[in-house]
């Protein structure tokens, strides 16, 4: 039986596209892609027994990102199977997966396999630098063909993933850290275009509009200049303290059905 493979991704410095297309190769040479941040749906999308669903989301504070939450539920199962990853940055995925499995399950999809990815932070990439590494894309490879297997063998149940419930809660405090933007900044707006909160004028792209951005790093990651960065005192020291609190290495965990 041929599958219809669509791989669903938010991901501002391109990790979680790398991890959704690792996932997909070991499925189909061919798949669709439907990236939540640059070109989100604006309709309800249909999905049945011929499709498979890649999922893979960044970890925010033990959350999946709050702006997913609302086109997540625009994906209907309808008994399509789902492989779904939470990227993390060596600290810890909390409720993450178990949100992300809630949601999915709850719009109608069965999930094969769930992941938890280690990534280099992207607010402090010095933590978990160059991973996923050539041993996180092995087992990658691994669980990908596994859930695939389980996906052929048209396999019912609910999977089981650590989290807990309710999940963590959600808060608008903001940490101490400062987007800056260097003189090398030629205004060319790719960062206010990019920016999923509204948070960098298209008038003045130079400014960052604190109250309304949520750190996802997306502005940094495709500006052409590498004009914008965090900096400050308070991101220093923080990053610090991040490092020193997530110097020991974390493995992939993977779960089935």
């Amino acid at each position: 039986m041929a599958y219809n493979v669509t791989k669903v991704f938010f991901s501002p410095g391109g990790t979680c596209a790398r991890v959704a297309d690792l996932i997909s190769k070991n499925i189909s040479e061919d798949s669709k892609t439907i990236n939540l941040l640059t070109a989100p749906p604006e309709n309800e999308l249909q999905f049945g027994a011929n499709d498979v669903l890649i999922v893979a989301l960044p970890v925010f504070i033990g959350r999946i990102p709050a702006k997913t939450l609302s086109l997540l539920n625009m994906l209907k199962g309808n008994g399509a199977y789902a492989i779904i990853s939470a990227v993390y940055g060596n600290r810890a995925y909390d409720d993450a997966l178990l949100e992300l499995s809630d949601i999915l399950q709850g719009n109608g999809f069965t999930i094969a396999g769930a992941s938890a990815i280690i990534a280099a932070h992207s607010m402090f990439p010095r933590v978990a630098k160059g991973r996923p590494d050539k041993s996180d894309v092995t087992k990658i490879d691994e669980f990908a063909k596994k859930a695939f297997e389980i996906v052929k063998r048209k396999e019912q149940g609910r999977i089981s993933v650590p989290g807990n419930r309710p999940y963590k809660e959600l808060t608008n405090k903001k940490l101490p850290i400062a987007l800056k933007t260097s003189n090398e900044c030629n205004d060319c707006k790719a960062c206010a275009k990019i920016c999923p909160e509204n948070a960098i004028p298209i008038e003045n792209p130079r400014i960052t509009d604190a109250t309304k951005g949520n750190n996802c790093t997306a502005c940094i990651y495709v500006c052409p200049q590498r004009a914008r960065k965090f900096g400050g005192l308070g991101y220093t020291i923080i990053s610090a303290i991040f490092r020193r609190m997530c110097t020991k290495r974390l493995e992939p965990e993977f779960f089935y059905i």
